[in-house]
């Protein structure tokens, strides 16, 4: 019968001849668990130019506009994203779907904060041929909490989350809309 252990090489960790792996001590008291990366801010950079119509400030707007890039043949294709440097890090790499009606949708994920609240995920829809594009923020919280932070930020939204445009043309067009998605709730401006 083989011995459990015959040779520890202490200065190098190293554990040979044992019949099994040595555990590590995950209770040690001078163990600290690994720090999670800090939620950056973006309350820099998600601001209302007209919050009563849900049109960005300029870094802002820009970022949504440059996820599609409307090319000469009036098709639409994903574009290269315009992230303001100070905010890059809270950004992961872009993706595209487009659905069987030829929506493109480009989506970013986001590991920031808004007014407290956590910005998960943005993105862009647009359809070839026209001038309407759906910008979207995917908050990781309630519909009421996010009613709140933008009726704070000068949205006056309701509790149905839903605010038609000023001009009223379309009575079935929606400057902003809330969607809840169980835990998450999007803000969706067009």
């Amino acid at each position: 019968m083989r011995p459990k252990c015959a040779l520890l090489l202490a200065g190098l960790g190293v554990l040979a001849g044992c019949d099994q792996q040595p555990r590590q001590d995950t209770h040690h008291k001078d163990a600290k668990a690994p720090a999670k990366p800090s939620l950056l801010s973006l309350d820099g950079l998600i601001r209302f130019s007209d919050p009563k119509e849900c049109i960005f400030t300029e870094p802002m707007d820009r970022l949504f506009a440059s996820l599609i890039r409307s090319n000469p043949d009036y098709t639409i294709s994903p574009g290269q994203p315009a992230i303001p440097r100070s905010f890059a890090s809270a950004f992961g790499q872009p993706t595209s779907t487009t659905n069987s009606d030829h929506l493109l949708t480009v989506t970013m994920p986001v590991r920031g904060t808004w007014r407290g609240l956590r910005v998960v995920k943005i993105s862009a829809s647009a359809m070839p041929e026209s001038d309407v594009m759906w910008n979207t923020i995917r908050f990781a919280a309630p519909k009421e909490a996010v009613i709140k932070r933008l009726n704070e930020a000068g949205m006056p939204l309701p509790p149905s989350g839903q605010r038609r445009h000023a001009d009223e043309g379309d009575p079935m067009e929606f400057a902003v809309q809330l969607f809840v998605h169980g835990p998450v709730t999007d803000l969706e401006c067009s």
